[in-house]
């Protein structure tokens, strides 16, 4: 019977020790987050924020782009239509800043090409080959206007396409 009550009285102190324990702990952690709670949920909310604010960028890129597209795409319907009316259609996508304005800028030189407007697409060919397009598109820019300066001899065909020999 001693060795039963001995069990039992060893049985609560080990519950009372873990009582305890648990209540320093608890009390430790209590402190902890009086102490760096506001730090805690200050950064969480940044945190929240700024993926909020990256996810609303993306997506107004992306809407951006979206835009571009259709006036892109509508502005080459239109200069199968009309000429002249796709043209201002195609210089207007050029003057915005983005993805499209070299592209429509490329098929709106084209389309004076084909029309027998030799300068005036020589001029936009140009203008794309020494802007600010993809590296790629500026140099089938410089062939394209090569390909139109033949009429103006040598000189002007390797002023428009000695870039493209460089890189």
């Amino acid at each position: 019977a001693d060795k039963g009550r001995k069990s039992k009285v060893a049985n609560e102190d080990s519950v009372i020790l873990k009582e305890v324990d648990q209540a320093l702990e608890e009390d430790r952690t209590w402190n902890f987050f009086r102490q760096h709670g506001p730090a805690l949920i200050g950064a969480a909310v940044v945190i929240v924020a700024g993926v909020a604010g990256w996810q609303l960028w993306n997506h107004m890129r992306t809407e951006q782009a979206m835009e571009q597209a259709l006036e892109y795409r509508n502005a080459l319907e239109l200069l199968e239509e009309d000429r002249e009316a796709g043209r201002a259609a195609l210089e207007a996508v050029a003057e915005e800043s983005g993805g499209y304005a070299a592209l429509a800028s490329l098929q709106e030189a084209s389309s004076y090409a084909a029309g027998g407007e030799r300068l005036k697409a020589l001029e936009i060919y140009r203008g794309v080959a020494s802007g600010n397009a993809p590296k790629r598109i500026r140099e089938l820019a410089s062939l394209r206007a090569g390909y139109l300066a033949l009429a103006d001899g040598r000189d002007a065909v390797m002023g428009d396409v000695s870039d493209i020999a460089e890189s």
